[in-house]
Formats: C-alpha cells, sequence, structure tokens
C-alpha cells in the first residue's frame, strides 16, 4: 500500500511521469506474483495480486483527474497508458475497466 499511496502524491508534485512509472512497478510486480504457488496468503486469495493492480491504476488515473492532467508519458490520459498494458497482459480487461471508471 505505501508504493501505491505515492501515486497521488507524485502527481500532486508535479510528477505524473514519476506516478505512472510507480503506477507501473506496482502492476508488474504484482503481476510477476501471480502464479506463486506459494501456500502462504495468495493460496487463499488468488484474485488479490490483480484486485492491487487495480487499485493502483484507479489511483493513478483519479489522481491526474483531479488536476486536470491530459497527458502522460506523451500519450492521452483517455487510453490506458501503454506501459501498464504491457505490464500485465493477461489482466488487460481489468486495468481498463479500472482506468475509464475508477472507484
Amino acid at each position: 500500500m505505501p508504493q501505491i499511496e505515492d501515486i497521488p502524491r507524485r502527481v500532486d508534485a508535479g510528477q505524473p511521469d514519476a506516478a505512472l512509472a510507480t503506477c507501473a512497478g506496482v502492476v508488474l510486480g504484482l503481476y510477476r506474483l501471480r502464479r506463486d504457488d506459494s501456500e502462504g496468503c495468495l493460496g487463499w486469495a488468488p484474485d488479490a495480486p490483480a484486485e492491487m493492480a487495480g487499485e493502483a491504476v484507479s489511483t493513478l488515473r483519479k489522481a491526474l483527474h483531479k488536476l486536470g492532467v491530459t497527458r502522460i508519458a506523451g500519450q492521452s490520459v483517455e487510453a490506458l497508458p501503454s506501459v501498464l498494458h504491457d505490464a500485465a497482459p493477461e489482466w488487460n480487461d481489468r486495468l481498463e475497466r479500472c482506468w475509464r471508471k475508477p472507484a
């Protein structure tokens, strides 16, 4: 959660590209955990990584919208940034939904 909480702080500080990089790191890290076969917490909540990744994407989108940011990393904010799209291909539908309608 500290990394997700850092996303709006970076946007507020005028660093939307850094916020995107933080979000992409969170999404990629969680994506890599998705197939962890351990009997730890992921055994009890296998959807948790995808849900947390969606939360990170939603947090970024809300922060950008709040400040009226229209472009990030050279792209319009209307579409999910390609770096997020590429970080978790199996979660693209979920991430797109979180981007379009952040909770």
